[in-house]
This record gives C-alpha cells, structure tokens and sequence, in this order.
C-alpha cells in the first residue's frame, strides 16, 4: 500500500508555470496543490527549492555497470534504483541489435520485469533499436546481426514482449521498411526512423507511412546536405518528434538550438543514449556485443574510434539542455517529462505536475542539482541534505 506524503513550501512547475505552494500526494497521486496541507502525512520541506516533473528517458542500453542486453532479471532492480538516483522517474530498456536468440530472451524478461512491482524508476517498455539497419549506418552495432527487415520477424518480437513493445527504430531505406512501420503503428508500436541515410523522398514515404519519431537526430545518419536533404530534412521540416542526446559530444549547443528553433520545443525529446559506463569512470566496458573504451566521457568502439552511446546521465541532461537551449526551464522540462509522455501516449497521467495525475517528480535546486526523486509518490532516492519529517 503506498503511503501519502507531503511536500512543503516548493516551487512547483506546474503546467500553467511555477507556483509557490504545497502538495498532496495520496494513493501514488497528487491529490492537492494548494496554499497550505493540512494532513498528517509523512513530509518534506522543500523551501527554497523546486519540484519538477520526473525525466522520462525513453532511450537507453544501460548505466553503472549493467547493460540491458547482458544483464539479467535479478539485477535490472539495481539498475532502476541507479537510474532513480539520477532523476529519472520512467525509462524505456533499449535493446541494441543482437542474436535474435538474446533479443528474444530480453524481451521475455523485460515483458516479466514490466509487470512486477519494482523499486527506482519504472520501466514503462522496451525500445529496439534495430536490427533492420542499413550496414552503412551501423555506427557502434554489430554488423554481423543486421538483418533484412520482415513483418513475419516483427510479429515475433511484438509476441515475445507481450505488449511491452513500445519503440522500434529502423532504418528508413532497407528494403521493407514501410511494411514493418506499418506493421508496427498497426501494433500501437512507435516507430522511430534512425540509423539512417534515405533520399528526402523514402524518409518522406516512412513518415507517410506512420514513423513517428527520429532517432538521434544527425548522430548516425546521412549529412545534410543543400540538394539532397535526406533524412534529416524530412524530420525537420514534419510534425514527428525528434531525439537529441545533450552530452556535448554528439551534437554541438548551436546544434541542439538550430533543433528546437526548427521543430520548436513539443517536439523535441531529450534522451540519454547511456550505456553501461554511464555514472563510473574511463576504462574498458560493453555495449552490447561491443567493447567499449570510454575517456574523457565519451564512448567509442575499441579500436575503430566510432562513437558508442553516451555515459550522460538523466539529470546531467536536463542541467546541459538548460545551458545549451538558453531557454526558460518551463520549456527544458517538456523536452525531458512531457514530450516523451505524449509521444508514448501516457500523457493524461505522467508528465506533468497536475492534480490526479501520477506522483512522478524530482525536487533539485535552483541549479539543478538532484536532492529527491519519487516514483508514484513513493521517494526512490533522496540525498543526505534533504529531511523528511
């Protein structure tokens, strides 16, 4: 049974702006946002600091030494409570191209995962990224694994998950890659076009055709380029959302400023990409079936020096897409809660801060820095300067 909990004297940002008041959550609910709660209710005081919706990271392969294609049942928990210890309320598990034996193993158990009540941040599905990629933007997956895109193949997958499917990324131009998008918005999947390199029109055709969203946008994919647009201008200029990865390695700050000016900020998404180094220091990991050097924060393969994942953490993006956007935090905040919420379709109850909406919040300061996170109005992680009453 989940306990109620109070939290007085915040800034909340709410979805009219921020607001000084107090809350009341009840039942994993907000019940009350008002002047002042009287309840008797375990509290905490967040004078002088903010309450923010949590950061919902629907793209990433791991953190703190576990890599979800790799990391079994009982430690996933481990990985969730980290993953809450950064700010994140709600994450998608990426899968990386694998064996289709291990894909299927990894959509079983986090099908089971999913369904159990869990510590840390939930795990609201799964996101396969491939393995319908096009070899020449295959960046840190590997190339052996790659495979022609089947609906037959798909229908597999999405039965393996037991609804757990959420996101697929494909690439825009191997073959029959509008029949799996078409399969999969069929399924309520959302389909994602990424590792990628398609003339303007067949991205044009994908996006037709139901893909709703383009994977980090610029990082594996064709160049820009003035007479042959490609993918990247078909994602600029339509209505699907957009991922960024705000680590400062893989797309520059003007880069990201250029994104949102162009999409505008409801759809843009700010992801992590993380992979299993994110939160320990340089040396040698796995992403995946790849090796992995990481120096100086940054990921590559070992040995070809292409660029593999990031070790950004949730909160660390939501501090560098504050710095790098110039914009108002009430802005930054879609990019990391809301906009991923609509795009999944759990928008009427993750977020957002609002009354009967789920209890998903972080409370930092007015840096940005982490002091709690809660998951449903349960406090997942909380630092040592915070005091609940």
């Amino acid at each position: 049974m989940k306990s109620n909990l109070i939290i007085k004297n915040g800034t909340i940002l709410t979805e009219s702006g921020f607001k000084q008041a107090d809350m009341f959550i009840s039942a994993g609910k907000i019940e009350k946002i008002c002047s002042t709660v009287e309840e008797d209710a375990k509290t905490i005081d967040a004078g002088n600091l903010m309450i923010l919706p949590g950061i919902i990271d629907q793209h990433t392969h791991g953190a703190y030494g576990y890599d979800i294609n790799n990391i079994n049942k009982e430690d996933f928990n481990k990985l969730c409570d980290y993953y809450a210890s950064q700010g994140t309320t709600g994450f998608l598990a990426s899968l990386l191209i694998d064996s289709k034996e291990n894909l299927m193993r990894c959509l079983k158990y986090l099908s089971e995962y999913q369904k159990e009540a869990h510590t840390g941040a939930k795990l609201l599905g799964i996101h396969m990224e491939g393995p319908y990629f096009a070899q020449e933007f295959k960046a840190a997956m590997p190339p052996e694994m790659i495979r022609q895109a089947s609906v037959e193949e798909f229908d597999e997958f999405y039965k393996a998950a037991e609804g757990s499917l959420k996101m697929m990324t494909i690439s825009a131009e191997v073959d029959k890659s509008i029949e799996v998008i078409k399969e999969g918005v069929k399924n309520e999947v959302i389909m994602a076009i990424g590792h990628t390199g398609p003339t303007y029109e067949r991205a044009c055709q994908c996006i037709e055709a139901g893909a709703k969203t383009a994977t980090h946008l610029f990082n594996a994919m064709r160049p820009l380029e003035h007479h042959q647009p490609g993918v990247i201008a078909a994602a600029l200029e339509s209505d699907i959302y957009t991922e960024i990865i705000c680590d400062g390695h893989h797309l520059h700050p003007a880069t990201i400023r250029m994104i949102i000016k162009a999409k505008g900020v409801d759809k843009v998404i700010a992801i992590t990409d993380s992979m299993m180094a994110a939160g320990l220091k340089d040396g040698q990991y796995k992403l995946g079936r790849m090796d992995v050097t990481v120096k100086g924060l940054d990921a590559r393969l070992t040995g070809n020096n292409t660029r593999a994942g990031s070790v950004l953490t949730a909160i660390q993006g939501l501090r560098n897409l504050a710095q790098f956007s110039h914009l108002p935090l009430q802005d930054v905040v879609k990019m990391t809660a809301l906009n991923p919420a609509k795009e999944m379709g759990i928008d009427k109850t993750k977020g957002s801060i609002a009354v009967n909406k789920d209890a998903d919040l972080i409370i930092t300061d007015h840096n940005l820095n982490l002091l709690a996170t809660i998951v449903e109005g349960q406090i997942m992680y909380k630092s040592d300067e915070l005091i609940v009453k």
